[in-house]
């Protein structure tokens, strides 16, 4: 094959897939709308082929775009574990990596690092986030969090939690949209997440489906919160990436309905790891701290 796209354009097509837009794209690479849209032509153009189908607002990915950017992430996912090999071959490693995804290591982990430290001050962590699934097997990471159904062959699994997304948002929301019950937030703004969708928050609540009146497409927990946090929407999350905001009186959780997934939180490890006795103090303290928000 003759044509090689760019490390830019390839970057540039990822965002476009994960959120759905090249104005949000644009915002997150800080580049221009248009610079967005010539290099997703450009790729177009060089692979002669169509990756997005434009569906105002949304432009929706093709199977080939979707192909592209899970190989964009797994090639920089081996450049960002190179550069960590390279930056730390002149230090001892550390005692024991973690891994888990983005959103639960910025929303949950990053406020209890202090705690973590305190509670276990021998305990010298590689904390390592990543969309992915670490290979365990292959010594990618110590332990891992992970959401599934708990069944990963030769892995050993603890389960944290079942995941369960609550309506939050701010005490000035509630009373500006009168929130009684339920059924008032189908007339209230709602951020609308890729997962899981809003109509399982309102089957839990013993309603029916319903079109919200207004509404907020992000793919991002830190997004669905901030605007819940400014008064802009509701948003549907879990309670781990909400606890913060929750216990410094930024959000509230207006209704104790609970809208579960099948999905749950685990703790994943292989027998026979080195680091057994750090793997079980971590483990063990990361269980205690979700049992405590219970």
């Amino acid at each position: 094959m003759s044509y090689s796209p760019s490390f830019s354009g390839l970057r540039t097509l990822e965002a476009v897939c994960r959120l759905r837009s090249a104005t949000l794209a644009g915002k997150e690479l800080g580049v221009t709308h248009s610079a967005v849209s010539q290099h997703i032509h450009r790729l177009e153009e060089g692979l002669d082929t169509t990756l997005f189908v434009r569906r105002v607002p949304d432009m929706v990915p093709t199977p080939t775009a979707l192909k592209l950017a899970a190989a964009y992430n797994e090639a920089n996912r081996v450049i960002e574990v190179a550069l960590a090999d390279i930056v730390s071959s002149g230090r001892p490693r550390a005692q024991l990596v973690v891994t888990l995804m983005p959103s639960m290591a910025r929303l949950w982990l990053a406020p209890r690092l202090v705690k973590l430290r305190d509670d276990l001050p021998d305990l010298v962590l590689d904390i390592r986030t990543s969309r992915a699934l670490a290979d365990l097997e292959m010594d990618e990471a110590d332990i891992a969090i992970r959401f599934g159904s708990g069944r990963w062959p030769r892995l050993n699994a603890r389960m944290l939690f079942e995941e369960e997304f609550f309506a939050v948002c701010s005490q000035q929301f509630v009373r500006e949209y009168g929130l009684e019950s339920p059924a008032d937030l189908a007339r209230a703004p709602l951020v609308i997440p890729d997962t899981p969708p809003w109509s399982i928050w309102f089957e839990a609540a013993g309603l029916a489906p319903v079109d919200p009146a207004h509404t907020f497409l992000v793919d991002d927990a830190e997004l669905a919160l901030q605007a819940a946090i400014d008064g802009l929407a509701a948003a549907l999350v879990r309670r781990d990436w909400a606890a913060h905001d929750m216990a410094a009186g930024r959000l509230v959780s207006p209704f104790p309905v609970a809208a579960r997934t099948g999905v749950g939180c685990y703790l994943v490890w292989r027998d026979g790891n080195a680091r057994a006795a750090e793997i079980k103090a971590f483990g063990d303290w990361v269980a205690q701290e979700f049992g405590a928000m219970a």
